[in-house]
């Protein structure tokens, strides 16, 4: 199957990404899932905190998924649009830029 099922979505992967069946970890590095306006390609979450690293925001952003929280890290440079605590937020993610990982049994 081409499709990775995340936080309750099913998202086609692409060409260039190997995988196979069965269990997966999938890692997507901070500065991979981007801050949008627009309908999110990923998910919504809910800012909770943000860090002022120099030239780098690093936000802290619950995803809530039927009840299940997840805690997200999302870096954006300071040059992007800002965000507040509180604020709604759409997520978008690049899928050429994530990281799959075989479970192993």
């Amino acid at each position: 199957s081409r499709t990775l099922s995340l936080l309750g979505n099913a998202y086609d992967l692409p060409e260039n990404i190997e995988i196979t069946d069965g269990e997966i970890t999938c890692a997507i590095r901070p500065e991979r899932i981007n801050l949008v306006s627009s309908n999110p390609s990923f998910s919504t979450g809910l800012v909770g905190s943000i860090s002022y690293l120099g030239s780098v925001l690093i936000y802290e952003v619950t995803v809530n998924d039927n009840g299940k929280l997840y805690e997200l890290k999302v870096q954006t440079p300071v040059s992007q649009k800002s965000w507040n605590v509180g604020d709604t937020v759409n997520l978008e993610i690049d899928f050429n830029n994530i990281h799959l990982f075989q479970d192993e049994s």
